[in-house]
């Protein structure tokens, strides 16, 4: 055998005993992207909140619009004060109803020190 073809057996047999640590590896890998897309009902985690909104304004082609005017000029806005002021007089042009509630929480949420992380 030429030494090239030696060379690239020895290394397939090498690789050959990565296999299962790699596919040991996939599987983890593939597990705990499974576990991050279980949906969670939890009125305190933030993908609960996410779901609504978003299926919200999915659902509304004036809110959809106004979202993605928004997301728009997210890279310009500054800080989490911007952001909310933003978030609020983006949705109200959708011409949507947004119940008085919503809109106080939005404004609270994007500039209580707590909770803009969640906006940024």
């Amino acid at each position: 055998m030429p030494p090239s073809s030696e060379a690239a057996l020895s290394g397939a047999k090498s690789d050959r005993g990565l296999e299962p640590e790699i596919q040991a590896l996939g599987r983890d890998i593939f597990r705990q992207a499974g576990d991050r897309n279980k949906p969670n009902d939890s009125f305190f985690h933030r993908h609960w909140w996410q779901e609504k909104l978003l299926r919200r304004c999915l659902a509304h082609p004036g809110f959809k619009t106004q979202l993605f005017r928004f997301i728009d000029v997210l890279p310009a806005i500054g800080d989490s004060e911007d952001l909310g002021r933003h978030l609020c007089a983006y949705l109200e042009r959708s011409h949507e109803p947004i119940p008085l509630w919503i809109k106080r929480a939005l404004s609270w949420a994007a500039t209580a020190p707590l909770t803009a992380p969640l906006f940024a």
